[in-house]
């Protein structure tokens, strides 16, 4: 797994530790799971997962590649619903 370097600003912005984020995605689970999107730029199928713990929610994005490809991983925002991006 790797995480773009958009990612990775984004979870050093969130004060994760890159350990951490690699737990909350193999924690991921059909429950998390929100829906499937297409890139806006490449076309390629990205998927979106919301994770909600008690004080944070976060936006997870990735891309089934080998390796995995975390595209974002943020709070969640309310003008993301629906977004493709990359």
């Amino acid at each position: 797994m790797r995480f773009t370097d958009k990612a990775a600003l984004e979870i050093a912005t969130l004060r994760i530790e890159a350990a951490d984020a690699f737990e909350i995605l193999s924690a991921l689970g059909p429950d998390d799971f929100d829906t499937t999107l297409r890139s806006s730029s490449t076309g390629e199928v990205l998927h979106l997962f919301r994770w909600v713990m008690p004080g944070l929610a976060l936006y997870i994005k990735v891309a089934i590649r080998d390796p995995c490809v975390v595209i974002s991983f943020h709070e969640e925002r309310d003008d993301e619903e629906g977004q493709a991006g990359n």
